[in-house]
């Protein structure tokens, strides 16, 4: 959906007085951010996804429930995928489509989604969101708090699914798939999806490793799906960064470095000595700066109408540290859409039609390929 800049100024008026009441709302912050981002304010933006950031940093990233409410933890109420093992598969028929699930990766839960789009649907996501793609921009909230464009480079649109009948049916058969009753109904930690995210990698664009989830973005599940087959996907194509060499990996592909236990160290020391989780997740993301696709981790390698889900937190329902992950650099062109679900607030009523405006940042908090995946 396209806003007029008149709606956006009175969004922000609206928001403005809603903070001066609550100033210490975090998604209030956020939601200025994201405001001010569309005004082409980015400085301002920032200053309020940062302070969101602040406010969140003493509290869990997800609200558990109170003993009389319920006792499980989110793994247990979302078993269809979570408890699988490495390298086991299931195919469900969901809305019509044999989707094929297998898990990939051995530490963190990373599942490899075949045959989840059809070709059309993947043609109408990338038509609906080609007339409103914009430059992406990252927010960097370690060693520097600017905005930046050297960690990600790409072009993003917003598009959500309730004036969207095509994509109502790809939510639904998600839901499907991450929840036990096909819906989340009943279930406390079912929360509402954000807009999907479709992004455009032109030649050489990137994303390098960084999480999706933070506090003040409580991301439970990312769904990551492949609207195109980038061309050539064999050949060779630029490094990491500055620290790394020339990357064999296919053109694009998704790289998960901690996916077969690389950083399990740094966060078995930091548990054993009570180290924050920010100072972790800091560590593990300068580790794997110093690592390369082509001896570390897993990579994805993008297929038409596949996708590739994975949970952003642990066991504890903390930030899983070990779910960084990348998008390597194209050699032509990939479209990629990000499709965000978060967990309920099990003391708030959760609305199955309510869809959160996507958040305008992905949160980079800094700064063994064992085997390949192709979908």
């Amino acid at each position: 959906m396209v806003y007029e800049e008149e709606d956006i100024k009175e969004a922000h008026r609206i928001c403005g007085k809603g903070l001066a009441l609550c100033p210490q709302n975090v998604q209030g912050h956020v939601l200025m951010g994201n405001i001010l981002q569309s005004l082409g304010l980015l400085q301002n933006a920032r200053r309020h996804w940062i302070e969101a950031e602040e406010i969140s940093r003493n509290t869990s990233l997800i609200q558990k429930p109170k003993a009389h409410t319920m006792s499980k933890k989110p793994f247990e109420t979302t078993p269809l995928l979570s408890n699988m093992k490495l390298n086991q598969s299931v195919t469900l028929f969901i809305g019509g489509r044999n989707i094929t699930a297998k898990r990939v990766a051995s530490h963190a839960r990373v599942f490899a989604l075949k045959n989840l789009l059809s070709h059309q649907e993947c043609r109408h996501i990338q038509e609906v969101a080609n007339n409103s793609l914009k430059i992406s921009d990252t927010l960097s909230l370690g060693d520097s708090d600017a905005l930046t464009r050297r960690r990600r480079v790409c072009e993003n649109a917003w598009i959500g699914s309730q004036s969207d009948a095509i994509l109502r049916k790809i939510e639904k058969r998600v839901k499907s798939l991450i929840f036990p009753d096909g819906e989340g109904r009943g279930n406390i930690f079912a929360g509402p999806s954000e807009q999907v995210q479709v992004v455009r990698y032109r030649k050489g664009d990137e994303f390098t490793v960084h999480y999706d989830a933070s506090r003040s973005v409580p991301r439970f599940v990312t769904i990551l799906y492949y609207i195109n087959t980038p061309p050539d996907p064999a050949e060779m194509v630029g490094g990491m960064g500055s620290d790394v060499g020339s990357n064999e990996s296919k053109s694009g592909g998704t790289w998960f470095p901690c996916a077969y236990g690389f950083g399990h160290d740094i966060v078995s020391q930091g548990y054993q000595t009570g180290m924050q989780a920010e100072e972790m997740e800091d560590r593990i993301l300068k580790a794997c700066y110093q690592i390369h696709p082509s001896t570390h981790g897993l990579l994805v390698t993008p297929k038409i109408g596949d996708a590739v889900l994975f949970y952003n937190y642990n066991e504890d329902g903390e930030i899983d540290p070990l779910a960084a992950h990348a998008g390597l650099p194209v050699h032509t062109e990939k479209w990629v859409a990000n499709h965000w679900f978060r967990l309920a607030d099990p003391d708030v009523a959760c609305d199955e039609d309510d869809h959160p405006v996507g958040d305008a940042t992905d949160i980079d908090q800094d700064m063994n390929t064992d085997t390949g995946v192709d979908l």
